[in-house]
């Protein structure tokens, strides 16, 4: 049973992703002209980034490159984020306008249905282009590559890319008792940023916050200074621990809300 069910949800998320390309061939014009748009927004910042960092000159142990590779693997999280979970965002306006009644009345879970419906391809530009950063900033720095570090590299990944669209949910999901929970989220988005860049630029209050409250500094900046120094060493089981339990509430505070939805009353 559990094993055909297993083979459900994977037909199933074969099929989002389907979906996915069809969405991106049905109007090929627009789709060149969002990629090419895509693509200059990224170069322009990662530039941007680079020069900046270029002029300020090294921080300490943290050198131009090594600001780079934090920053680049940053953005792979929030690209991959914005791939599998960018329904987050559409949260609010889909419970405005009664959307989520179709996903309630389908045989599948409504949270893997909820996901499936945003999947978002035309992020993995927004991806490779990080990813490139990536790279050439190991490639600058004379990074040793092991076995290791790739293994770590790929964890890191996964489970700060979940613990990440984890914490936005949590906040987006206000949207099912706030008319426009919109701006909450945005906010709490926002902190993000800081963790993209070393922590000791930042006033300690923001490093607590982002550290303990909304740990988004466990999404980048730690996963980082593990994989640059071999420093936080538990920084593995911190970031399990902190993945299951920011998800198991969002799952939590997803099914109490969609026992309180509504439609639209209409």
């Amino acid at each position: 049973m559990l094993k055909r069910k297993g083979f459900f949800y994977l037909s199933l998320g074969k099929a989002y992703i389907r979906i996915g390309f069809q969405i991106l061939k049905q109007y090929p014009l627009d789709m060149i002209l969002s990629s090419l748009s895509m693509l200059l927004r990224d170069s322009v910042n990662f530039a941007a980034i680079i020069t900046a960092i270029s002029i300020m000159g090294d921080m300490g142990k943290w050198k131009v490159y090594e600001i780079v590779f934090l920053y680049s693997f940053s953005m792979m999280i929030e690209a991959s984020s914005q791939i599998f979970f960018d329904a987050i965002w559409y949260l609010g306006s889909m419970i405005r306008k009664g959307k989520l009644d179709i996903i309630l009345i389908r045989p599948a879970g409504s949270l893997f249905q909820f996901f499936g419906s945003k999947i978002q391809l035309q992020a993995s530009l927004s991806f490779l282009v990080s990813f490139f950063v990536f790279v050439l900033s190991i490639a600058k720095m004379d990074y040793i590559i092991t076995g290791k570090s790739i293994i770590c590299f790929i964890f890191f990944l996964l489970f700060c890319t979940l613990l990440n669209s984890s914490i936005l949910g949590i906040f987006n999901c206000a949207n099912f008792w706030l008319i426009n929970a919109g701006e909450i989220s945005s906010i709490v988005y926002k902190l993000r940023d800081f963790s993209k860049y070393p922590l000791f630029l930042f006033p300690v209050w923001v490093i607590n916050i982002i550290t303990y409250v909304i740990p988004f500094a466990t999404t980048s900046y730690y996963p980082t200074t593990f994989l640059l120094f071999g420093e936080n060493n538990n920084i593995i089981g911190l970031i399990i621990g902190e993945t299951i339990f920011f998800f198991s509430v969002f799952v939590l505070i997803w099914r109490r809300g969609i026992g309180t939805y509504s439609s639209t009353g209409t």
